[in-house]
């Protein structure tokens, strides 16, 4: 799973830089939105993304995206996983109550399909 985390990276890092915000895909399915202070992962997008592979009935694609997804949630307590936005330049780590419910809604999903 690292690996599979270094290689998204490395590509990602990979792609020009843009002074106008807007998103883009790594290779696993991940969505990250640039702007005009770097790429950050962006969860919304991403597990908007899954929702839309389990509504199409991708049943390759849609496991794909949720294991790159959940190698990307950060845990919390014992039990938790969360998704963060860690905006370049902005404050670190925020979660939002938004993201965090869709994700486990696409999880779900995912997971029953």
């Amino acid at each position: 799973m690292v690996v599979r985390l270094v290689v998204a990276a490395a590509a990602l890092l990979a792609l020009p830089p843009t002074a106008a915000a807007r998103d883009v895909q790594t290779p696993d399915g991940a969505v990250y939105r640039a702007g005009l202070t770097g790429r950050y992962f962006h969860p919304l997008g991403s597990f908007g993304k899954l929702n839309r592979a389990v509504t199409a009935g991708n049943r390759v694609r849609a496991p794909q995206l949720a294991d790159a997804l959940i190698a990307r949630g950060h845990r919390q307590g014992r039990f938790g996983l969360v998704w963060r936005y860690n905006v370049p330049g902005g404050r670190s780590g925020w979660t939002s109550g938004l993201a965090q419910a869709v994700a486990a809604q696409a999880l779900a999903r995912a997971g029953r399909e």
